[in-house]
Parts: C-alpha cells; sequence; structure tokens
C-alpha cells in the first residue's frame, strides 16, 4: 500500500509539472564583478586604462551605482565586492572612475566592459565594447560583443578571454546588455571618487553607463514581469540626456 501510494504521489507532482502548475522558480542571477579597459580593434586590452572592482588586482577601482544623480555605490566596501540581484525587467547602471591626474585623452577611443556573475572572478560571461563618447553630442555605433584577451578579477595579472556574446543564461533567465556608453571626464565634469576610494579628490572622473535586461524564459516575452522597469531602471538614454544637462549645469563646483 505504501508503494502504491508514493508512486501515485510522485506520478501526480509530475503531471501538475507537465501542466505547469508546479514550475521550478527562477533562479536569482547576481553581478558581482565588472572590469571596464581600454580595448584594440580586435576587442583586447591595450594596457592603457583599467579599472575593476575587485581588490585582488592592482588596477583602480571602478564604482558602480544605480543610474541617478548621487546614487549610493553598490561596492562601497573594503573588499570592494558587488553582490547585485538582477531580477526580471531593466537594471540601469553608471560606473565611476578616476583618470589620474596626469590624465591626457586616450589613444585608444575605444571602451571594453566585461562582466562577472556568481562570484566567477576567472570569467566573464558577457562582454562589450563600444567607442567612447569625447563630446555629450557623441552617438557612436552601439556596443558589439568581444572576445580578446583581458584581464580578470581573480589575481593581479591573471588573463582570460571575453565572453565574445552580449547574452547569458543561468536556468531560465536570460541576461542581456543592452547599452553601453563611457565618456571622457571632460564631458560631464564631474568629481565622486579617488583612485581607490569612493571620495572625490577634484579630479574630475570618467563615467560609464550600463543596461541590462533580464528575462525569465519560462514567461511569455510580454509578460509584465519581463518588461517592468526596476526602480533603479529606466530609458537609459532618456536619463543620459537629463544627466548630462544636470552634470553640466554643476561643473563650476568641480576643479579642471
Amino acid at each position: 500500500m505504501f508503494g502504491d501510494y508514493s508512486v501515485t504521489v510522485a506520478t501526480i507532482a509530475t503531471g501538475l509539472i507537465g501542466w505547469g502548475a508546479i514550475a521550478p522558480p527562477a533562479v536569482a542571477v547576481r553581478l558581482t564583478g565588472l572590469s571596464v579597459f581600454s580595448a584594440h580593434g580586435g576587442g583586447g586590452i591595450t594596457g592603457e586604462r583599467i579599472w575593476d572592482t575587485s581588490a585582488a588586482t592592482p588596477f583602480w577601482d571602478a564604482w558602480v551605482a544605480p543610474v541617478g544623480l548621487d546614487t549610493e555605490f553598490l561596492n562601497d566596501g573594503s573588499d570592494r565586492p558587488l553582490n547585485y540581484t538582477l531580477t526580471p525587467g531593466t537594471h540601469a547602471f553608471q560606473v565611476w572612475a578616476d583618470p589620474g591626474w596626469n590624465y591626457q585623452p586616450s589613444w585608444f577611443p575605444l571602451m571594453g566592459l566585461g562582466l562577472f556573475f556568481e562570484d566567477d572572478t576567472t570569467q566573464p560571461d558577457i562582454t562589450g565594447m563600444r567607442l567612447m563618447h569625447r563630446t555629450a553630442t557623441d552617438n557612436p555605433p552601439e556596443v558589439i560583443p568581444i572576445s580578446g584577451m583581458m584581464f580578470n578579477l581573480d589575481n593581479p595579472f591573471g588573463v582570460t578571454s571575453g565572453a565574445g556574446t552580449l547574452s547569458a543564461h543561468w536556468g531560465t533567465e536570460t541576461v542581456t546588455l543592452t547599452d553601453f556608453q563611457w565618456f571622457e571626464a571632460s564631458v560631464l565634469g564631474r568629481d565622486r571618487i579617488s583612485p581607490q576610494s569612493p571620495t572625490p579628490n577634484g579630479n574630475p572622473d570618467q563615467i560609464g553607463f550600463f543596461s541590462l535586461t533580464v528575462t525569465d524564459d519560462s514567461l511569455p516575452t510580454s509578460d509584465p514581469e519581463n518588461t517592468a522597469q526596476t526602480p533603479e531602471g529606466s530609458t537609459l538614454l532618456g536619463l543620459m540626456a537629463v544627466g548630462v544637462l544636470l552634470f553640466r549645469q554643476r561643473r563650476p563646483s568641480a576643479k579642471s
């Protein structure tokens, strides 16, 4: 009798899953690191400029925050950790990087972005490249996937290859890099951070923006859960239009 009961329960459970009554929960994917670097035409590092969110490397720090004026940094800690859960919807971020006092306009105008997930420090899952903005009105070609050599987040000079894709999958969730922009320090003229501290030092920062769209593949594309704007997410270009204006209005308070 007990054996028959077990088989019956298993059969019912299997049937319910088949009908969608019992569905496996979506994986809560976490963004746990990133690297921003000057890139050559093949999508690999040039070595001219590198910032990341790892305390294990010698490079200057990249400070990540939700898009918006003076929003709190997500990796403001002694070991620079990122641990951001990506729920379905659109997430928009800004990245702050100090270019140094001897800063000169880059000889390498291509900028690469490597995104690391789920505490993996050795291999990015998404990598893209785009021409940087040297004026507020620049409109460079869209971001493209890259697979050239780059530094990882694991040790001082550990190297790896780019992912060669703008999308990655975990369970039923797909994460896609839908936008990436990087601005020369002279464009926005804002100062929030130092090379290795989230405090201003009077030196205008380079600022980047990127957005991630997360979809649960087990739901219809039009499902409100997949199309929702997250609290910090919005149309990135729309935010940039407002942000550039506000930054320029506040620029006289920053040293050049």
